[in-house]
């Protein structure tokens, strides 16, 4: 509950340097989750002439046949400095994560298969990116984002139901963010 007060926090302190009005406002979906069955959806705001801030949202609540699942909420705001103004070109910025999942019995990971996962995940990185406009309304976003992430989860057995069989902590350094994503500025 503290790591989620914090991203909050740090969100929230950044507000008053943004600007906003329609014209800095964009609306943006990732299509590669989407292709998990994750809805996302993403919102970012011009702060100056050279920076924006933005926040994600995924979310996928389904459960398949066999108790099969990737269940997950993410939040991922970051914050951007544009290299020929914002939402044209090149971007680096610095990105929070913050997830809740349980996932199990996916035939896609092997490992999956045998045991299902309940947690959390904490962590941060660097992105970078292009975002190539399409008309006044529109644009294409690509991004990558490698960073250290913190995952604290609990494993069970496969089956609804089975026990406990382990509470660990890992971290992970590297990839955390792949992205290709559609952008609707709001006029």
């Amino acid at each position: 509950m503290k790591k989620k007060w914090i991203v909050i926090t740090i969100l929230f302190s950044c507000l008053p340097f943004c600007r906003v009005n329609a014209q800095t406002i964009a609306v943006k979906t990732n299509v590669l989750p989407w292709m998990t069955g994750t809805l996302n959806l993403g919102g970012e705001m011009r702060c100056g002439e050279w920076y924006s801030l933005e926040m994600n949202l995924n979310y996928n609540p389904w459960t398949w046949g066999d108790n099969k699942k990737m269940k997950h909420v993410l939040i991922r705001p970051s914050f951007k400095r544009w290299f020929r103004g914002v939402y044209d070109g090149g971007f680096v910025g610095v990105q929070m994560y913050y997830s809740r999942f349980n996932i199990g019995g996916m035939p896609l990971f092997n490992v999956l298969k045998k045991h299902r996962y309940q947690g959390s995940v904490v962590g941060g990185g660097f992105s970078c990116g292009y975002q190539w406009p399409i008309s006044a309304s529109w644009s294409i976003e690509t991004s990558l984002a490698a960073g250290y992430v913190r995952l604290n989860f609990k494993q069970y057995g496969p089956a609804k139901g089975d026990l406990l069989q382990d509470k660990r902590k890992e971290n992970y350094w590297g990839v955390t963010h792949v992205g290709v994503s559609f952008v609707y500025f709001i006029q």
